[in-house]
């Protein structure tokens, strides 16, 4: 599936899952939870490199712990996207990239980006880990 197609489902499964969408661009978006007992606004991004997209969920709060609000947050996009694509052909989904490319930014503007993680980070992110996952498309 080319990374636009990928990204329209995306975008289509924020909108089903009710999430607010903060950023968009031809290379990715950022997406947000709303508030109730089970999530604090936590920030979802999805970006496309090359081949693949990489997905993270981080809280954007002071929590130290997520619960495992963060690992949820990347299963339930990914189960909608699931849905969403056994459900559309991939005409409607190219009809679905097609009408939002003219509000997207282009992607050599955007602004998404996942720096290099250093050894602070990792050692970090082995206690306190925001979910990733990259997949390969």
């Amino acid at each position: 599936m080319p990374n636009e197609y990928f990204l329209a489902l995306a975008l289509e499964a924020v909108k089903k899952l009710d999430w607010y969408i903060g950023y968009k661009s031809e290379s990715g978006f950022l997406a947000f939870t709303k508030s109730s007992e089970d999530s604090w606004n936590e920030e979802i991004k999805v970006l496309a490199e090359g081949q693949s997209i990489r997905l993270i969920s981080e809280c954007t709060g002071g929590q130290l712990i997520d619960w495992g609000k963060n690992k949820k947050n990347i299963d339930r996009l990914l189960q909608k996207i699931e849905e969403l694509k056994s459900k559309l052909c991939p005409e409607v989904i190219a009809t679905l990239y097609e009408d939002l490319k003219p509000n997207l930014i282009p992607a050599h503007e955007c602004v998404l980006s996942f720096p290099t993680p250093t050894l602070y980070d990792k050692v970090v992110e082995s206690f306190f880990s925001p979910t990733l996952r990259q997949i390969a498309l």
